[in-house]
C-alpha cells in the first residue's frame, strides 16, 4: 500500500496547493460587474471572494478524476505478478499452464479486476462530486470563526506530545556484571563505540512540536470562553467592504484563498474517507494487495 499513500499525499497537496495568483485584476472586475444588480452600489466583495473560492472548488473534480483514473492503472497492474507466475509456475521449469489457456484467464481477471476496481471507485467518484458541488453552493462565510471557537471550547491536551516523550536519551554505557565474564559470540546490543547513533531531529520539527504545544497550551487557558450555542450562532467574521473606486484585489485573492483552503482540507479528509470505506477496505479484503 505504500504506492497508494504516497500517491495520496501527492493529490492531498495538490488539492491544497492551488492558489489564485492566475486570475487577473480584470477577471475580479467581471465578476464583481456580474453581481452588481444584486449587491447595489458597493463592489461585491463577498460574491466575488466565494466566486473565486467556488471555480477552484468545481476545477478540483478534474483533479480528483485523474487521481482515480490512476488508482485503477495502479492496482490493475497487479496482474503483473500473478501472469509472471501462472508462465513460470512459481519457479519450476515447466509453466503451470499451458500458453493458451494462461492467456485466457489472464484475460479473464484483467476484466474482473478493472471492472471491480471501477465498481468501488464510482464509490469515491459520486460522494466526491456531490461534496465539492455542496460547499461550492454554500457559501460558509462565518465557518472560519466557527472553527476558531471550536478550538477554543475543546482543546486537545494530549494532540502534541512533550519532547521527552518523542525524544528519548541516549542509552547509557552498556557494561558487563562484577564477575568479569569475557565478551564472547554475538550480544543483542552493541557497545557504545560500535553503536551507530541517531541524527538529531530536524530543527524545523523541533521548532513545529514547540510551537503546537504553545498553540495548545493557550486554547487550554481559554478553553472557557465560548459555549456550545456561541459556535452554532457564529458571526464575528466580516469580509472588508470596498468601493468601485478603491478595489483591493490582492486582498480580494488572499480571503479567497483562506476560505478555499479550509473547505478544501474538510474536503481531502472526506476524499480520504470514501477512499478507505469504499475502495482500500476492499482492496485489503479481497486480495491482500500491499505494493
Amino acid at each position: 500500500m505504500a504506492s497508494y499513500d504516497r500517491s495520496l499525499q501527492v493529490m492531498e497537496y495538490s488539492i491544497l496547493a492551488r492558489t489564485f495568483d492566475h486570475y487577473s485584476n480584470e477577471d475580479l472586475h467581471i465578476m464583481a460587474q456580474g453581481s452588481v444588480a444584486v449587491n447595489g452600489g458597493n463592489f461585491p466583495i463577498a460574491n466575488v471572494v466565494m466566486k473565486l473560492v467556488q471555480d477552484q472548488l468545481y476545477s478540483l473534480s478534474h483533479g480528483v478524476e485523474w487521481y482515480i483514473g490512476f488508482l485503477t492503472t495502479l492496482f490493475c497492474s497487479f496482474e503483473k505478478p500473478i501472469g509472471e507466475y501462472m508462465q513460470k509456475g512459481g519457479g519450476r521449469q515447466d509453466p503451470l499452464l499451458p500458453e493458451y489457456m494462461a492467456e485466457r484467464i489472464m484475460d479473464r481477471i484483467r476484466e474482473t479486476l478493472h471492472s471491480s476496481l471501477v465498481e468501488k471507485l464510482q464509490f469515491v467518484s459520486i460522494p466526491w462530486q456531490l461534496d465539492v458541488g455542496r460547499f461550492a453552493m454554500h457559501h460558509a462565510v462565518d465557518m472560519v470563526g466557527k472553527y476558531q471557537m471550536m478550538a477554543r471550547a475543546l482543546p486537545l491536551e494530549s494532540v502534541v506530545p512533550e519532547a521527552n516523550v518523542i525524544l528519548p536519551g541516549k542509552p547509557p554505557e552498556r557494561g558487563r556484571d562484577a564477575s568479569e565474564v569475557s565478551t564472547q559470540g554475538k550480544y543483542f546490543f552493541k557497545w557504545r563505540g560500535d553503536m551507530e547513533e541517531d541524527p538529531e531531529p530536524d530543527a524545523r520539527e523541533l521548532a513545529k512540536r514547540g510551537a503546537m504545544g504553545e498553540l495548545m497550551a493557550q486554547s487550554i487557558a481559554k478553553a472557557g470562553t465560548f459555549n456550545i450555542v456561541d459556535i452554532v450562532q457564529g458571526g464575528f467574521i466580516q469580509i472588508y467592504p470596498m468601493e468601485w473606486s478603491m478595489p483591493q484585489y490582492t486582498y480580494v485573492r488572499r480571503t479567497a484563498a483562506g476560505f478555499y483552503g479550509r473547505i478544501a482540507l474538510i474536503l481531502v479528509e472526506l476524499l480520504r474517507a470514501s477512499l478507505q470505506t469504499s475502495f482500500i477496505t476492499f482492496i485489503r479484503r479481497e486480495g491482500a494487495l500491499t505494493a
